[in-house]
């Protein structure tokens, strides 16, 4: 079964272990692999989490998505994080925008100042 998208997302993917783009979005593949690994192995989400603050525990639930968009965002359609990550403990919700750079490319900060928006 499919995972459902967040009711506040108008479109993205969840992670994938062998995601379904294109060879030359080498960004992109690296990253889905990386998130689909966060929600696969408890060991290895449940450690990045914990480095960040976020404590997880058996009814813990990691969910990632990439290339997300958000509803009734002022954002150009080419302004989006290219990850979301959604841990769930009971009725608490915690997320975390995720950008992401292979080999050499660097941060542009108007990509981080497109999300303040």
């Amino acid at each position: 079964m499919a995972e459902a998208l967040p009711s506040y997302l108008a479109g993205g993917e969840v992670a994938r272990l062998f995601p379904v783009v294109s060879e030359g979005s080498r960004e992109t593949r690296n990253n889905s692999v990386l998130m689909a690994t966060l929600m696969a192995v408890d060991g290895f989400g449940g450690a990045l989490l914990n480095a960040v603050g976020q404590k997880t525990g058996k009814r813990s639930r990691v969910r990632c998505f990439t290339e997300v968009r958000f509803k009734n965002s002022p954002l150009a359609d080419n302004a989006r994080p290219d990850g979301l990550i959604v841990l769930s403990t009971g009725n608490r919700e915690w997320t975390a925008l995720v950008e992401t750079k292979i080999g050499r490319a660097e941060l542009d900060r108007d990509q981080l100042d497109t999300s303040k928006n």
